[in-house]
């Protein structure tokens, strides 16, 4: 009849194991089985061998997305996560019985030495890499050795070991290369560093010297000075050999509207000029960062919007923390240095009063900053220092990577747009309240602002936070999962306190 390519091996390879009873129909079965699958395992063979697709009539199991080209630089387009996850795409149509096993492993092996290839090695010559306590010298001849030859056998088990030697070497070869060659780790230690902010030595350098420039509109902002800002900053507070790979990033919308892209919800209000025109610098600001490949497999595009999201959040939150001890102090160096100590705790103290209103909300800020750094980030962070101990593969390290990001967004209140909201509107308090102590003459006290103007503060903020701890109970899913429940009461407590 028709039958081509893989129903043909299927047909012959069930055939050959109906008849093992019959010793004369099974050897004629056996040869033609053997001899139809052999240009398939030559296929197969320069695949996990040399990561190249010789296919010339269709008919081989994966199949390569000419499309999708690696480029270097090419982050912003997202070429990179392409690359490793579109690029060889997997056809089961074409995977004869025999394969369906092992499939996704003989897919894996010559992804790998793609990216090998792609990281300027040429495999078919000598290859050395560093490794932790040896170094692993790889020649031709060597890899030939390592490799048995593939030929038919009924016996499946025969077959999946010798493709699984294969895997294991190209997944060693190409884990050790990132992990050591190109510094994976200390990568990753830059992002914590400057991303999730684990130090706030440069965030209080650079807020110094770039405050007033960020405080205006974001289109009236020039992004050459603030890079500059950022890179004295970064020289005068940090040694890290990846400081200068560290670039800034101007968005045109809100962290809110940020989170709806990601998540695919269509936003109530459009991201349009009329956001760009009142989104301030401080809230557009973020970091970019500048990655080549192979690291770019690891940290991608789709990874550095995650890190960019928590440092928005983290960013402006500490922002609104020193707005509110920038006030404070302004009022205590002013007229109120005066005034006794005990008259200034009685300040602090009163219910009503402006001072208490400042401590409670600098109070709840200190706090979030506490959790989403300590409680949250830390805390995922050393499981993920212990899931890259255990790592055998690059696709077990992008697991482990995007598990990292996913739960701090989620246990930061990142993935759901409802608690952000209340977040928001909690901090926008805060700011509209420092404004109006900041526009508190020197001489006088905080009880010089109108008490009317106090309580009514006052009220929102509490209401503010009462509606956030209703709005988390509720939550559930995606925000906070099975996993999530003990940050979730952290984070209750907090707001409590």
């Amino acid at each position: 009849g028709n039958t081509t390519g893989r129903a043909v091996l299927d047909l012959l390879h069930e055939q050959t194991l109906k008849l093992s009873g019959h010793k004369q129909a099974y050897d004629i079965c056996f040869f033609l089985a053997k001899s139809s699958y052999k240009p398939y395992l030559t296929m197969l063979e320069t695949w996990i061998h040399n990561g190249i697709i010789d296919d010339p009539y269709g008919e081989f199991m994966v199949q390569e997305n000419k499309d999708i080209i690696h480029h270097e630089s090419s982050l912003e387009q997202e070429f990179n996560d392409k690359f490793w996850s579109r690029r060889y795409i997997l056809q089961r149509n074409n995977t004869p019985i025999l394969f369906q096993s092992s499939s996704d492993m003989i897919l894996n092996t010559g992804k790998y030495l793609n990216a090998i290839r792609e990281s300027a090695f040429d495999y078919n010559d000598d290859i050395n890499i560093d490794m932790s306590t040896s170094i692993l010298r790889i020649d031709k001849q060597l890899l030939m050795n390592n490799y048995k030859k593939l030929e038919y056998t009924i016996r499946e088990k025969d077959l999946d070991e010798t493709l699984e030697e294969a895997y294991k070497y190209s997944s060693e070869i190409l884990l050790d290369l990132i992990l050591n060659k190109y510094h994976l780790i200390e990568r990753f230690q830059t992002l914590k560093h400057y991303f999730l902010i684990d130090k706030g030595d440069y965030i209080v350098q650079f807020m110094d010297s770039a405050e007033d420039e960020l405080t205006k509109r974001a289109r009236d902002i020039d992004e050459n000075k603030i890079q500059s800002l950022l890179d004295v900053s970064l020289a005068i507070t940090s040694d890290d050999q990846y400081k200068d790979d560290v670039r800034i990033k101007m968005f045109h919308y809100d962290l809110i509207s940020m989170l709806e892209r990601v998540l695919n919800i269509e936003s109530s209000t459009n991201i349009n000029e009329t956001m760009e025109i009142k989104l301030t610098g401080l809230e557009s600001f973020s970091l970019d960062y500048e990655v080549k490949w192979p690291i770019s497999l690891v940290i991608n595009r789709n990874c550095l919007t995650r890190y960019q999201m928590l440092f928005r959040f983290l960013f402006y939150i500490k922002y609104i923390e020193r707005l509110l001890c920038n006030v404070w102090r302004a009022h205590k160096n002013g007229g109120r240095r005066r005034r006794r100590v005990r008259d200034r705790k009685q300040i602090i103290t009163k219910p009503n009063g402006a001072a208490y209103l400042r401590h409670k909300m600098l109070h709840f800020v200190e706090n979030l900053l506490y959790y989403m750094s300590f409680e949250v980030i830390e805390s995922h962070w050393h499981t993920f220092e212990h899931n890259l101990k255990k790592v055998t593969n690059i696709d077990e390290l992008l697991q482990y990577h995007l598990l990292f990001l996913d739960n701090c967004l989620r246990d930061c209140m990142l993935t759901s747009v409802h608690l952000l909201r209340h977040i928001h509107k909690i901090m926008a308090t805060c700011v509209m309240f420092a404004n109006a102590m900041d526009n508190v003459d020197d001489d006088d006290d905080y009880d010089s602002l109108p008490g009317a103007v106090v309580v009514s503060f006052n009220n929102n903020f509490t209401e503010q936070l009462r509606q956030l701890l209703d709005a988390i109970s509720k939550e559930d899913g995606p925000v906070y999962g099975a996993t999530g429940g003990g940050q979730q009461h952290t984070l209750t407590n907090i707001i409590h306190r």
